[in-house]
């Protein structure tokens, strides 16, 4: 009942600080991040000698990019609560899952879950919590971002070399 026909329920368990504390309730509107670093994405070039792809070392493999905009969120469950000795145990829908993490119900595609899905196994995933007058908000057009991109668009000074001589006994 809560899915518009063509749409499934995706669950997509985040941190409290990939999934904005335990903001996104039933109702809200999420953009989703991935980023994908270390050997799901290594830098490679071809060596002429061998004609085989050979990895880059001392280069940074990570990249974040929007991938997914305004879905809706259809259920959000957290943990249940550690029982406390002589209490009843609380009732209630909860997650299964661990302390510090949300269960966030996604209504989606059959192609949208196969990228979710995707930047579950490679990568890691951030909602971004959209403004409730957002929901008939166009696209927003993103680049997405790699430490080159850091560099020459946005300034960030990367780190330089160091050389230390040490000193003579």
């Amino acid at each position: 009942r809560l899915l518009a026909p063509g749409k499934r329920a995706m669950s997509l368990e985040v941190s409290y600080i990939a999934g904005v504390g335990t903001l996104i309730k039933p109702g809200d509107r999420v953009d989703v991040v991935v980023g994908i670093t270390g050997a799901q994405f290594p830098v490679v070039t071809v060596d002429p000698a061998t004609d085989v792809n050979v990895p880059v070392v001392g280069l940074n493999p990570t990249s974040v990019k929007a991938i997914i905009q305004n879905l809706e969120v259809v259920g959000a469950l957290l943990p249940a609560p550690p029982a406390v000795e002589g209490q009843p145990y609380p009732s209630g829908p909860f997650s299964g899952g661990a302390p510090g993490t949300q269960l966030v119900l996604l209504a989606v595609t059959a192609q949208e879950a196969e990228v979710l899905r995707f930047g579950q196994s490679d990568g890691s995933i951030t909602l971004i919590l959209r403004s409730p007058e957002d929901k008939e908000a166009e696209n927003e057009k993103t680049t997405g971002i790699t430490l080159r991109q850091l560099v020459d668009g946005w300034a960030v000074i990367p780190p330089q070399i160091i050389e230390a001589v040490e000193p003579k006994k």
